[in-house]
């Protein structure tokens, strides 16, 4: 029997499977043994290979390991998602709004909402970056929210990251390896795509460059190879395509940014910084930081470069801040928090103190400036000794502490080396704000159908997608504005293809040309379908023309006519294509299954289902009997006519 203390994510109480985790499951058990070590091993191997590592800083130094990473995924339904998505957005955007009023009035302050000792003796709190105007308000443009669950509709956040979050390469890497090893996993299933965050954060890192700057130049400033998150920090510059710098190649002339290149100085309008503030101008913070830009913050402020994240972000991720986030989310937005905080104790507050120590044996205790798990007691599982050594601790300075209670994770299905067992896990969703507030995935959807020549196909599609991480002045659908241009982009590479090696084609007999059907959606524009013909033109459905067909489709064209409409349910929608493909299948032979369908719903941006029918599928099979033995039914009711009346024909 599963541990009932514990939410399991995949089994429910009678060990049923929940919906989410069906295809999983059903991957699972068809594995042969011995399938997730060897696979396992396999991708330990391309890590290693890859350099995919990070430090771990403990007391006896440091040491570097592989990034973790499990076979077996963990999945959310697209409600589950959805929910972790606006709450993650929603909080975001208040400590955004906070860190805007914390600069300049401080009106949250003023209104009683949180203590002024609070913030302006935070250590994080930056008196140099009071009063600056940044870009669109923005100052935390990359934001990583720790959540944990604990039953089927309760997540609560573990704390807000917004200085320089880590970990969001490896996820990448993760998905990338996953869909390596088992892409059966990912043709059977929608799963929501992550590959276009660099895309995502390029977009939001050029969006607030400094007014009148019409394509910015964004780089990477990193502390240098001998940080934990290096290899991050390389990934990232070169799948946005800039540069990724240190501290001697920029610097500060006529109140600008400059790069040194072999071409000489080039002005850098965006930094992505992974330097921690106190380091990132010498001349503003420490002085003997050899890893900063002097001069920086005098350009900052002056509008002539924007940071991200800006300096001072700390002030609001602080873990005595963090029991006051519902409430700032209260202030600015007038909204109930999404997500849950874990109920907090603030040791400043002498009946808090009073309550901790009294269980400290029951209690996770946390510095309040500390993160990523270090200089905490979990007190459940800590000895005598260690708690009365942190006790010592607390004792000294009680504001630097709070303490929440412990908290029944939830488990997943995670491969061991005994197999497979369920493991406590938490979650860590990236932010990214900018011109919009947006969570990785689910910026964009779009689907792609082709007929004709086969090659010329795999050409097209090959070269779209190599062009899903393009540069500055390369076509991109992850980049476009709206479907009409992805449209164009896939028109102007079908002329390319065709025109390269249509004539090659010809000579030996064959036929060149290939169509497309493209449809999908873009986040706050209307779901569009297009038909994409050989010399790249193209046309649009419309509510008169609701449905577009390429392939062999003068057989079932009359049924759609009659059937499709505009606003019919997606059901009946799906019904009308199978019904239309049956009839195609009994008059060519040379149509056969499977039959890929997919249905993306408007203002969702993902595949809400995909699926491959094949010939004995138990539904097609019933529909097919049921569609014919109509037809043979409404025959039989059609009125006859009178040739008796009608005219004889000619004599021979």
């Amino acid at each position: 029997m599963p541990d009932t203390r514990f939410f399991n994510e995949m089994l429910a109480d009678d060990r049923s499977v929940r919906d989410a985790y069906g295809d999983v499951a059903q991957w699972l058990a068809a594995l042969p043994e011995g399938q997730l070590g060897l696979k396992t091993e396999e991708a330990e191997l391309l890590f290693r290979r890859m350099g995919i590592t990070f430090l771990v800083y403990g007391r006896e130094g440091s040491n570097e390991r592989l990034i973790p990473f499990d076979v077996i995924p963990r999945v959310f339904s697209a409600s589950e998602w959805d929910l972790l998505s606006k709450g993650s957005i929603q909080r975001v955007r208040a400590l955004n709004m906070f860190l805007e009023d914390l600069y300049h009035g401080a009106e949250i302050v003023r209104a009683g909402k949180i203590p002024a000792e609070l913030v302006f003796n935070n250590d994080y709190y930056q008196i140099q970056m009071h009063g600056l105007d940044v870009p669109g308000g923005v100052y935390a443009h990359i934001a990583g929210i720790d959540l944990v669950r604990v039953s089927e509709s309760d997540f609560y956040v573990l704390e807000d990251n917004l200085r320089a979050p880590s970990g969001v390469s490896y996820m990448l890497e993760n998905r990338a390896i996953m869909m390596r090893l088992f892409p059966e996993l990912f043709d059977g299933n929608a799963v929501a795509p992550v590959d276009h965050y660099p895309e995502e954060l390029l977009r939001n890192l050029r969006a607030v460059a400094p007014r009148g700057i019409g394509e910015p130049t964004v780089a990477l400033l990193t502390p240098g190879a001998f940080n934990s998150a290096y290899f991050e920090h390389a990934y990232l510059a070169d799948s946005m395509g800039i540069e990724l710098v240190e501290a001697p190649d920029l610097f500060v002339r006529d109140n600008k940014v400059f790069m040194r290149t072999t071409e000489g100085p080039q002005r850098v309008d965006v930094i992505y910084r992974r330097v921690d503030d106190e380091f990132i101008d010498p001349l503003a913070f420490r002085a003997d930081s050899m890893l900063g830009v002097p001069g920086l913050l005098s350009v900052y402020r002056s509008g002539g470069v924007t940071v991200a994240n800006a300096m001072g972000t700390g002030a609001a991720d602080d873990k005595s801040v963090y029991p006051y986030v519902p409430d700032i989310i209260r202030f600015y937005l007038d909204e109930e928090p999404i997500l849950n905080n874990v109920p907090t104790y603030i040791l400043r507050d002498p009946e808090d103190l009073r309550y901790t120590l009294d269980n400290l044996a029951d209690l996770v205790v946390k510095e309040v400036h500390g993160s990523g798990g270090y200089g905490m007691l979990v007190g459940p599982a800590s000895t005598k000794k260690e708690r009365e050594e942190y006790l010592a601790r607390v004792l000294e300075n009680p504001a630097g502490f709070i303490a929440q209670p412990t908290l029944s994770l939830s488990t997943c299905p995670t491969y061991v080396e005994s197999g497979v067992a369920p493991r406590h896990v938490d979650l860590r969703p990236f932010v990214l704000s900018g011109d919009d507030v947006t969570v990785v995935p689910g910026e964009r959807v779009i689907a792609l159908a082709t007929a004709g020549n086969l090659a010329t196909s795999q050409a097209v599609t090959s070269i779209v997608s190599e062009r899903l991480g393009a540069r500055k002045g390369e076509d991109s659908i992850y980049t476009s504005k709206t479907m009409f241009n992805v449209a164009q982009i896939v028109g102007r590479v079908l002329r390319q293809v065709i025109d390269e090696h249509g004539e090659h084609v010809r000579e030996s007999g064959g036929d060149p040309t290939a169509t497309f059907i493209l449809g999908g959606q873009i986040k706050d524009r209307a779901p569009r379908l297009f038909l994409i013909y050989a010399a790249g033109n193209f046309i649009e459905a419309s509510a008169e023309t609701p449905f577009l067909q390429i392939g062999e489709n003068k057989y079932g064209k009359p049924i759609l006519d009659r059937t499709i409409s505009y606003d019919m349910p997606i059901e009946r929608a799906v019904t009308a294509s199978l019904v239309c493909f049956d009839s195609t299948m009994r008059s060519n032979l040379s149509v056969g299954p499977p039959i890929d369908l997919i249905t993306i719903l408007a203002g969702e941006q993902r595949v809400e289902h995909h699926a491959s029918i094949e010939e004995n599928d138990a539904y097609f099979t019933e529909l097919r009997k049921t569609y014919g033995d109509g037809i043979v039914s409404l025959f039989e009711t059609l009125p006859d006519p009178d040739i008796s009346n009608w005219p004889p024909g000619p004599s021979c």
